[in-house]
């Protein structure tokens, strides 16, 4: 096949539910057309882009995927940071200074024990 020439589906006869797959992407064969009821065709969702006789765009509607995905996947991703993330960067900052490893992680604890905040006290200087 020449660069030219552009990609078609086959021209043999499909059978409902067949997927063909493409170069840019999948071609699925849908059943035949519906009897007829005489009810309007509605398409709620907005799923349905273009429709002929042959031919139906389906998928390029106004889809809240993406939406529901950064609502759910975001606060997710955020609690992911703040309970693996941050306590390795405190572990390995602890690790970087001339530390014990004894020390190390009785920093890394006490920076995520809340109970440990109420005995926190400030240095005091001898010279204030």
């Amino acid at each position: 096949m020449s660069q030219s020439e552009p990609l078609r589906p086959s021209r043999k006869p499909h059978q409902a539910g067949e997927v063909e797959s493409l170069p840019t992407g999948r071609l699925t064969y849908l059943a035949p057309k519906p009897l007829p009821t005489g009810a309007l065709p509605v398409d709620f969702g907005r799923a349905v882009g273009f429709v002929t006789d042959h031919y139906l765009d389906f998928g390029v509607g106004n889809s809240f995927a993406f939406a529901w995905q950064m609502v759910l996947g975001g606060p997710f991703v955020l609690f992911l940071l703040g309970a693996v993330l941050v306590p390795l960067m405190v572990l390995l900052v602890g690790l970087h200074s001339d530390t014990i490893w004894a020390d190390v992680v009785q920093f890394t604890w006490g920076v995520f024990n809340p109970v440990s905040y109420t005995h926190l006290t400030l240095p005091t200087s001898d010279l204030v």
